[in-house]
């Protein structure tokens, strides 16, 4: 094989590598992404029975749901709009005394669902966050009040879908070219009124998150 002949095949096989796709660049965020998250929920619960009385509960439990979204990227910046489907499992119960005998909550397992904006920083693989939207969430609990001799005054559904906000913060990473891992944490906050008693329920979240980007 001549000198030119090696020079040739050379150059051809540079122009081969040099026309083929190149991998995705790990600070590539820009486009369709989905996933899933598991972690673990702290909810406060304030139910006002009646004026002076109020029952408060707090209860925990694991939740886990999906999630999809869209982000765009101009330099470091990245922007986008996600929504997730998260369930809540568990169920408790709380007996509080009130002037007129005593009151219980018993709680049960939800879901809850967001639609949210995202606005974050990214370097190299890496993407801080910031998220903020609205919250539906279906309750399905009861209160039961009683008189001072232990019979029921009456009992009421805290029940249909309600709607709150939630907001947080949270980082992720890319672990391959296409797939990311992160961290989230989100306050979601829910005010409204039920048979006559005033709702108020916040909840603490922190979540794994695993993605990937198409």
């Amino acid at each position: 094989m001549t000198r030119t002949s090696v020079i040739a095949i050379t150059a051809l096989a540079v122009a081969g590598l040099s026309a083929a796709p190149s991998a995705r660049a790990f600070d590539e965020w820009a486009g369709v992404y989905a996933g899933g998250g598991l972690g673990y929920s702290f909810n406060s619960y304030d139910l006002d029975v009646a004026p002076g009385a109020k029952l408060s509960h707090d209860y925990n439990g694991i939740v886990l749901g999906p999630y999809v979204g869209f982000n765009w990227q101009e330099d470091r910046f990245v922007y986008g709009v996600e929504t997730d489907f998260d369930y809540q499992f568990g169920e408790d119960t709380k007996t509080s005394a009130m002037p007129f005998g005593s009151t219980t909550l018993d709680t049960a397992g939800r879901w809850t669902t967001t639609m949210r904006g995202r606005v974050g920083f990214t370097i190299d693989r890496f993407l801080a966050y910031g998220t903020a939207g609205v919250a539906f969430s279906g309750f399905d609990d009861t209160y039961t009040n009683y008189d001072p001799t232990g019979a029921v005054i009456d009992t009421v559904s805290i029940g249909d879908v309600q709607v709150g906000w939630a907001a947080g913060v949270g980082a992720e990473a890319f672990i391959t070219e296409r797939f990311t891992a992160g961290v989230e944490y989100r306050y979601t906050s829910f005010s409204f009124d039920a048979g006559g008693s005033g709702v108020d329920n916040s909840t603490n979240t922190l979540k794994a998150r695993f993605g990937v980007h198409f």
